[in-house]
């Protein structure tokens, strides 16, 4: 193991990790970086390697929250930024698969997934940082974002002035994501040090069934300064764990988690 790579910490709310998710923790062990999983009950499938800890310690297991398609994503988006401001590492996806070491250096850690929009799949934020200050009061529901459309924006008025919170489980998916740390990185000054699109997501998220293509490899996705790469397991989780097609980059997933 390098000495000193930067704690990486996660989370995990199901029963058991799928081969992807533990290729992907393997490949940040493998690059020296230690790696703590958060969950509410210990699935089954850990690596070798990661500690598990008790998410309970971070948030009860009462404050899930679901988006309005049942994903359990908006409330990892929760978890990580309570996990940043207390300083215990920088947040890694389950589905990011780590090829060089991933920085350590930089306060503000975050990338670009397309020209204009930032990503939290990787993130590391001061823990006094204003714009993560900003991102758990997103979580209040007090205040409507003001980076949704005309029409969303209006809708969150009415149920603030009805119900007395603006509805996040209802709003667009990545509203509390990368919508958000978008518009907060710009509001507050640190948008210019987000890294380019090639050093998280250099397979663009229209770009997800390239696991599939057998006459792609996954080291033709990582270029000079790419750190690691998004597999955007949202999009492929209905076939993720079904039989990869020989010789594809999910064959190799499949084979590291398994």
């Amino acid at each position: 193991m390098i000495a000193g790579n930067s704690p990486l910490v996660t989370l995990w709310i199901g029963p058991a990790l799928g081969r992807v998710e533990r290729a992907c923790l393997r490949s940040a062990l493998r690059h020296g970086h230690s790696v703590t999983l958060y969950c509410y009950s210990e699935p089954q499938g850990v690596p070798e390697g990661v500690t598990v800890a008790d998410a309970a310690e971070i948030l009860p297991e009462s404050r899930i929250i679901r988006h309005r398609s049942g994903s359990v994503a908006l409330f990892s988006d929760l978890f990580r930024y309570h996990l940043l401001a207390r300083g215990l590492g920088t947040w890694i996806d389950t589905d990011v698969y780590v090829v060089r070491p991933i920085d350590q250096a930089r306060p503000h850690l975050f990338g670009h997934q397309s020209v204009n929009v930032l990503n939290g799949a990787v993130l590391r934020l001061p823990a006094d940082s204003l714009m993560l200050a900003a991102l758990l009061d997103l979580f209040e529901e007090r205040d409507v974002p003001d980076w949704l459309s005309a029409e969303e924006r209006e809708a969150a008025a009415a149920r603030l002035l009805a119900y007395g919170r603006t509805g996040l489980a209802l709003m667009p998916w990545g509203t509390a994501g990368p919508d958000a740390i978008t518009a907060l990185a710009h509001r507050f000054g640190v948008y210019d040090q987000a890294l380019p699109q090639q050093a998280f997501y250099p397979a663009h998220v229209s770009q997800s069934r390239w696991l599939l293509d057998p006459t792609n490899r996954l080291e033709d996705a990582v270029l000079p300064d790419t750190m690691a790469i998004h597999l955007w397991s949202n999009l492929i989780r209905n076939w993720k764990d079904q039989p990869a097609p020989a010789g594809t980059v999910l064959a190799r997933l499949h084979a590291e988690g398994a």
